[in-house]
C-alpha cells in the first residue's frame, strides 16, 4: 500500500504514511489563542513562533555543565591550545595567508631577530668587564653632551673677545680692594666744596665755615689721599684776611659759624691736617677776589671703614659773605 490518500468526492490528496497497512495522516502543528493562528517553522525561531517546553513538576534535578555543552564551531579547546592549529588550517601549525596555499610559521622560536637585538650571548658580553667600562665612558660622554650649549656660548665670547667684539667687564660690581683694573699707580682728581658761611659780619678769629663731608676723597676705606693744591673764590670781594681750611677724618664739632671755635680736646685729635690761605694770596678780580695756594704734599689718611674726609674753616678777618658759600676747589692724588 502507498502512502498517501484521496478524499472521495473532492479527489483532495490526504498526506499519509503506511505503516504496517494501515494509513497514519501527516499533520502539520499550529498553535495560536482564540481566533489565531501561528505555524510552527523547523529551527530556532522567534519566541512568538516557538513552543514552550515545560518540566514536569515532578520532574528531578537535571545536571548541566559546561563540558556537556556543544561549542560553536572554531571555538578554541585544549588540543588547539596545547596542541597548536589543525592541519586544515596549514601544515607545521602555520596560517594561510595568501592564495599560494604556503604556511607561515607563528613559533616565537622560528621567527627571525632584527640586527642588534639581545640575545644570550650579546648579555653575556654587555656583562663584561671591558663593555661595563666602555658604557661608563659612553654615559659620561652623554652627560658632557647636555653642556654642549654652554660650552659652545662659552666658546663663542672668547672668540668674539679675541677678535674685540665682546667681553666687556662691569667693574662697577667688583668690589674696591688692592687689585687694580687699567691704571697703575696713583690719580690725580678734584673735589668742588660749597663752604656754607654766615651772611652777617665776622668776628676775627671765629669758626668761618662748620664741619661739613667731603665724600669718597680716598680710593678705599681707611685710603690715604694727597693734597696738592687749594684754589677758593671770595664772590663777596672782601678784604684780604687770613683763612684756615681745617681737614678732620670723623664728623667733629668744631664750632657753631660766626662764633669761637669750640672743638674739644678730644675731638681736636681727628684733625689730619691744614691749609692756611693767607691774605696776600688772594687777588683782586674786581668784583670778586680768588685765592691759590699750592702745597707741599700733605699726606693725610681716611678712618676705618670710611672714604670721606671733612672740612672746617676758620678767619682771621671780619668779612660779610652776602652769598653764603664760599666755593673752593681741592686737588689732591689717591693712593
Amino acid at each position: 500500500m502507498a502512502d498517501n490518500v484521496t478524499l472521495p468526492g473532492t479527489g483532495s490528496p490526504i498526506a499519509s504514511d503506511e505503516i504496517g497497512g494501515a494509513q497514519y495522516q501527516r499533520v502539520k502543528l499550529n498553535l495560536g489563542a482564540d481566533g489565531a493562528t501561528q505555524d510552527i517553522a523547523p529551527g530556532q525561531q522567534l519566541m512568538a513562533a516557538s513552543v514552550p517546553v515545560a518540566i514536569a513538576s515532578n520532574q528531578s534535578a537535571l545536571a548541566v555543565t559546561a563540558a556537556a555543552l556543544p561549542l560553536p564551531a572554531g571555538a578554541a579547546t585544549s588540543a588547539l591550545q596545547g596542541g597548536g592549529l589543525p592541519a586544515a588550517l596549514g601544515a607545521g601549525g602555520g596560517v594561510k595567508v595568501d592564495g599560494s596555499g604556503a604556511a607561515l610559521p607563528v613559533s616565537a622560536a622560528a621567527l627571525p631577530l632584527p640586527a642588534g637585538a639581545a640575545t644570550q650571548a650579546t648579555l653575556a658580553t654587555l656583562a663584561t668587564e671591558a663593555t661595563v667600562a666602555t658604557l661608563a665612558t659612553q654615559a659620561t660622554l652623554a652627560a658632557a653632551e647636555t653642556h654642549l650649549g654652554d660650552i659652545e656660548t662659552a666658546v663663542e665670547i672668547l672668540d668674539n673677545a679675541i677678535a674685540g667684539t665682546e667681553m666687556q667687564v662691569d667693574v662697577v660690581t667688583i668690589a674696591a680692594g688692592e687689585t687694580h683694573l687699567g691704571e697703575i699707580g696713583v690719580s690725580c682728581n678734584q673735589l668742588d666744596v660749597n663752604l656754607t658761611v654766615d651772611t652777617n659780619v665776622y668776628h676775627a678769629n671765629d669758626v668761618f665755615a662748620a664741619t661739613q663731608e667731603m665724600a669718597n676723597m680716598a680710593r678705599v676705606n681707611g685710603g690715604c689721599i694727597e693734597l696738592m693744591s687749594v684754589t677758593a673764590l671770595d664772590p663777596d670781594n672782601n678784604a684780604a684776611a687770613d683763612i684756615n681750611l681745617w681737614f678732620l677724618d670723623s664728623n667733629v664739632v668744631f664750632g657753631a659759624e660766626n662764633a669761637a671755635v669750640s672743638i674739644s680736646d678730644a675731638d681736636a685729635l681727628h684733625i689730619v691736617g691744614n691749609v692756611t690761605l693767607p691774605s696776600a694770596s688772594w687777588l683782586s678780580l674786581v668784583a670778586s677776589r680768588c685765592a691759590c695756594v699750592r702745597i707741599v704734599p700733605l699726606l693725610m689718611k681716611a678712618a676705618a671703614g670710611t672714604t670721606s674726609l671733612w672740612i672746617a674753616a676758620t678767619c682771621a678777618g671780619t668779612p660779610t659773605m652776602a652769598g653764603a658759600v664760599m666755593p673752593i676747589k681741592i686737588q689732591y692724588k689717591r693712593w
